[in-house]
């Protein structure tokens, strides 16, 4: 009973955090809209002051040429004036003439103006479109869920603490077997070199740009650019590490950055490394990453060195208990223990798997391959024993260079270099 009690306070002391990370989250959101607000609104001012700019320009130099003419047709008045006063009835009779066939002119000139609209009077104003008529209805931005989990009490020996556990409502397995998949979105780039990506707890999307733009890309759950963020140098892999905070590896700083990505983007944390270091996981409070010339490195989330495995890749996938990754441009997928023993392999039909292949493992074991020169996306079962291809290039997929499943939500995210396309599939 003192642990059950225990525990309920520390699952109190969770709740109070969630409710603060809900604010946030709406915090956040409101910080998100606020901002493409004021990039809508900038865009607009400057297409006013544009066209402005433009109007006054156009009627400057009509009102010039009115003027110009204007006062030509004064100073031939002036002159038969003057003609009238001073002169012989043959210069009256010759100003009189130019006079009027000047004024023929201009009111030719005039008439024809008119008619094409020259001297038209313009109208500026601003209609929102329907769209953003409809969103000003909208009461809510979301819904609060609370969400009620069991608990399940393990009575261990005498000398054992009873282990108090959340029992998950997401009972979700994938089966080799029997796993379909259905398109749901598709989000599609330009110019950019996607090397990895992740669904986040809140249904965004997030994506390194490995070109030369230094950037990650976060998209809304609606496929639609929330915005950049900017690294100094090309960011290549992606761990999650919690619902705020994610890694991702810069090979050519040789270092992992920890970013707040629901906190103003804010760098909280960055580790140092040797070498190069491009595939990147995390499990638990441990992340595992792939170092070129230094095999697989294991740091605790505090950015210590645990341990080395000697092995060569560039990508891999960690489950806590288990490393997968493929050993330089073979054809072969391993798995080995985090002490570097190996578990078991095995060989899919593929030429190579060049440069950097996409892998992911999720939480049932299953393994998520795909070639990044190819179209063929395999899945492999949690023993190594058995695979089954996915999707090929029938499916529109060529090149992929991402992939990330989200359990919870029963997702898989695949993105392609080739056709720049971002792919969310659902688990059938």
């Amino acid at each position: 009973m003192e642990k059950i009690i225990q525990k309920k306070k520390e699952a109190d002391h969770i709740f109070e955090g969630q409710v603060n990370t809900s604010k946030q989250d709406v915090t956040d959101l409101r910080k998100c809209l606020e901002k493409k607000l004021d990039d809508i609104c900038k865009i607009l001012y400057a297409k006013i002051d544009e066209d402005r700019l433009a109007y006054c320009e156009e009627m400057s130099g009509k009102m010039d040429i009115l003027k110009e003419r204007l006062k030509n047709m004064r100073a031939l008045k002036s002159s038969l004036i003057l003609a009238k006063e001073n002169g012989t009835n043959l210069q009256i009779f010759l100003c009189l003439g130019v006079f009027e066939e000047s004024l023929s002119k201009q009111e030719s000139f005039l008439s024809t103006s008119l008619e094409k609209g020259d001297f038209n009077n313009k109208e500026i104003s601003f209609k929102p479109f329907d769209d953003i008529k409809n969103a000003l209805k909208v009461e809510h931005l979301g819904k609060i869920e609370i969400k009620t989990n069991s608990l399940e009490v393990f009575s261990g020996s005498l000398s054992q603490s009873p282990r108090i556990l959340g029992k998950s409502k997401h009972n979700f397995k994938v089966n080799i077997d029997n796993v379909k998949l259905v398109k749901k979105k598709v989000m599609k780039f330009s110019n950019v070199t996607v090397t990895s990506c992740a669904i986040l707890s809140n249904g965004s999307f997030l994506f390194t740009d490995f070109s030369n733009n230094n950037r990650l890309m976060l998209y809304d759950a609606n496929c639609m650019l929330l915005r950049y963020i900017p690294t100094e140098c090309p960011p290549f892999g992606i761990a999650i590490l919690n619902q705020s905070t994610i890694a991702t590896t810069l090979p050519s700083a040789k270092k992992v950055l920890f970013i707040e990505i629901l906190s103003d983007d804010k760098i909280v944390k960055q580790i140092s490394l040797l070498g190069e270091c491009f595939g990147i996981d995390c499990s638990g409070n441990r992340l595992a990453i792939a170092v070129k010339g230094y095999g697989i490195q294991i740091f605790s989330i505090d950015g210590s060195l645990l341990k080395t495995i000697q092995f060569s890749c560039t990508i891999l996938s960690f489950n806590g208990s288990y490393i997968y990754y493929i050993a330089g441009e073979q054809k072969e997928l391993k798995c080995c223990d985090d002490n570097g023993q190996c578990i078991w392999h095995i060989q899919l039909p593929v030429s190579k798997f060049y440069d950097y292949p996409s892998l992911y493992t999720d939480e049932d074991g299953n393994v998520y391959i795909a070639e990044r020169h190819g179209d063929q996306f395999f899945m492999v079962s949690p023993d190594g024993k058995n695979y089954r291809l996915l999707l090929q290039r029938t499916d529109g997929l060529y090149n992929i260079c991402g992939v990330h499943m989200d359990r919870q939500k029963q997702q898989l995210l695949v993105c392609t270099k080739w056709t720049e396309l971002a792919v969310l599939y659902n688990f059938l």
